[in-house]
């Protein structure tokens, strides 16, 4: 049974293992049954935990946060706990997943002084940080071997955190095959795909990404040699900014909710999944510097209104014994730079 206090959120960052399913949603992780349903908060912290990855065993999460720092890694058992620290980059991070023996994969620019990824592995107990030999790798997943990694490189994103659609410049992200501990030089898979090769994932011999070949964002998976590319789910409406995969399903995010597409059919499926909270984020609160919120002042041809604009909202003001004036600007909009025209009014 629903409770009557349970809402829909923003759902992002899906993670399955078995039975469940980390999410995260209103800046917080979140655990729910892998089929959806009644959702249960994880953590609190005023910090944005984003970039949810649960171990090979299913016992720990693994994400991003910025506790400490602008952004770092950290890990807590799926069942609740206290987050442990992994890594002290202070920015420049991103959360990429686990390696089949359990450890956590991410990338850091640090090193690269922003300007190219490298990535590296940590004990989920901590300790210094393994480079893994690839210049601007910024995504990977193990294939069936758990030897060859098969990683992404260059991207929009990576690049100015920029998800624009339809880009088919040299900056598109690509698909490469590396074999761990080899001197031999990465292969690139699909050089002529022609179009984005974003998020790699590995399920039952093959490689499952995210990409807008056929004009919207798309599940395609493509054989460990490179072979046998194809189309796997629907085309959906908005960008796909976030995907994991578990036994036979991949799970999506997909605008405000979660859905799980079958690997075998591309069947698609949204989850329902219920929060309950207090909404904090949402509280008519008092601004302790108001002045901060202002966006526009313009003045109006007579000199005796301004019209302001805060918080995509505007209003009239005037001195003396004259009222503000607020505009109806719908829940849904925001307004920007309001100007008063020659015709406008005084009211009194």
């Amino acid at each position: 049974m629903t409770p009557a206090a349970a809402e829909e959120g923003f759902y992002q960052y899906p993670s399955v293992r078995g039975e469940v399913l980390v999410f995260a949603s209103e800046g917080d992780l979140w655990r729910t049954g892998r089929a959806g349903g009644m959702a249960v908060r994880l953590t609190n912290h005023p910090a944005e935990e984003r970039e949810a990855h649960i171990s090979p065993d299913g016992k720990l999460v693994a994400f991003s946060a910025g506790y400490d720092s602008e952004r770092d890694l950290y890990v807590m058992p799926v069942a609740g706990g206290t987050p442990r620290r992994l890594t002290f980059e202070g920015g420049f991070i991103q959360m990429i997943g686990w390696t089949p023996d359990g450890r956590v994969m991410f990338t850091s620019r640090l090193a690269g002084g922003g300007q190219g990824e490298v990535l590296y592995t940590v004990s989920p107990q901590g300790g210094e940080a393994t480079p893994i030999p690839l210049w601007r790798a910024t995504d990977a997943t193990f294939g069936s071997d758990a030897r060859t990694l098969f990683f992404s490189r260059r991207g929009l994103y990576a690049r100015a955190r920029d998800n624009a659609v339809l880009y088919r410049g040299g900056g598109m992200e690509q698909l490469w095959r590396w074999t761990m501990g080899s001197d031999a030089e990465a292969v690139r898979l699909l050089a002529d795909f022609g179009a984005p090769i974003r998020h790699p994932m590995s399920a039952g011999g093959r490689i499952w990404f995210l990409s807008d070949k056929s004009g919207k964002d798309a599940l395609w998976s493509v054989a460990e040699d490179g072979s046998d590319v194809r189309q796997v789910s629907p085309d959906l409406p908005f960008p796909v900014l976030q995907a994991s995969i578990d036994g036979d399903t991949a799970f999506l995010q997909n605008g405000a909710d979660l859905y799980a597409v079958s690997l075998a059919s591309g069947a698609l499926r949204k989850l329902s999944i219920d929060l309950v909270t207090d909404r904090e984020q949402t509280r008519i609160r008092a601004l302790g510097e108001p002045l901060g919120q202002l966006e526009a002042a313009r003045i109006s041809p007579s000199g005796e209104t301004v019209a302001i604009t805060a918080r995509g909202r505007v209003a009239l003001a005037a001195p003396k014994q004259l009222r503000r004036v607020e505009f109806a600007v719908p829940v849904a909009a925001r307004a920007r730079q309001a100007v008063l025209g020659q015709q406008a009014a005084r009211r009194s």
